[in-house]
């Protein structure tokens, strides 16, 4: 969606862009960056994927992360179903009814505390 904002659409348009809410934002972003704002540096910088971190440093991140995964047994494939899921179908209502086998309610309990 085309907008006009005074000052950046016509830089905007100058340059063979065009004066929509994305490029307007951005704009105001580089000149915030430009002038030591570093929130807008950083969001920038965010946005590009870019990141202050060595490539040892990100290395040695999926190095631990494979380590982890490897020692919990998670080699990056689909886990056979375990039935698990299955097994709590029809569970629910009785986990959440109001009274329990017994005919107790959980509104006949007083809940006390000891402070």
């Amino acid at each position: 969606m085309k907008v006009e904002v005074e000052g950046l659409s016509d830089i905007l348009m100058a340059d063979g862009g065009e004066s929509t809410y994305e490029e307007i934002i951005t704009m105001a972003m580089i000149e915030k960056a430009m002038r030591g704002d570093v929130k807008a540096y950083l969001a920038i910088k965010d946005v590009l994927g870019q990141t202050s971190k060595s490539d040892v440093d990100l290395e040695e991140q999926q190095l631990r992360m494979a380590a982890t995964k490897a020692n919990m047994g998670v080699d990056g494939e689909e886990q056979e179903d375990d039935g698990f899921l299955e097994a709590l179908k029809g569970s629910i209502e009785n986990d959440w009814a109001d009274e329990d086998e017994e005919g107790w309610s959980d509104e006949d309990e007083e809940e006390t505390t000891d402070i």
